[in-house]
């Protein structure tokens, strides 16, 4: 089996394993956007993918997971913080989950900022609109000029805490 047999093959896996819907064109369209890294690169990060995907990636996932950094859109801090707003009458504190995936790494960095979604949800009225809008504006205005990377806050792209077990070793081991 080549690569490219191989990468085609490692598609229909994630899409059986998640419960996506794959047509042809869609293996297609993913097969012209991640060739130009290779195939074999392309096979490695989808593997990756199948042993934790819970859903269907986007071509920028399969990117991420190769080391590619794919151009983040760019979105103004009042984008997201209108957004977030929104997200709070649109989902309610009952589906944080399509909320934060809505509000998109810098809206959930705000929102981890407040103490999570539920208390997002809780604090806001129409009256201190404007005063919300504002902060979380400028807390991402003040960020974003640093050039962070909201993207490393995604869960995926995480490094496992340590156990208690490895640190204790690992202060064990610096002891001679």
């Amino acid at each position: 089996m080549n690569d490219r047999e191989k990468f085609f093959q490692l598609l229909e896996t994630l899409a059986t394993l998640t419960g996506f819907k794959a047509t042809e064109s869609i293996y297609l369209f993913y097969e012209s956007n991640l060739q130009r890294h290779g195939y074999a690169k392309a096979c490695l990060a989808i593997a990756d993918l199948c042993k934790k995907a819970k859903r269907w990636p986007t071509i920028d996932e399969i990117e991420r997971q190769m080391g590619v950094c794919p151009e983040q859109p760019k979105i103004s801090a009042s984008e997201v913080a209108l957004k977030i707003w929104g997200a709070i009458s649109k989902f309610g504190s009952w589906n944080a989950e399509d909320a934060l995936e809505y509000i998109g790494p810098e809206g959930r960095y705000i929102v981890e900022l407040n103490g999570g979604w539920d208390r997002i949800c809780d604090t806001p009225d129409e009256s201190n609109k404007t005063i919300f809008v504002a902060q979380w504006r400028n807390a991402l205005e003040t960020k974003m000029a640093s050039g962070f990377d909201f993207l490393a806050l995604e869960p995926e792209n995480q490094k496992p805490a340590l156990t208690s077990s490895q640190i204790f070793g690992m202060i064990e081991g610096g002891k001679n």
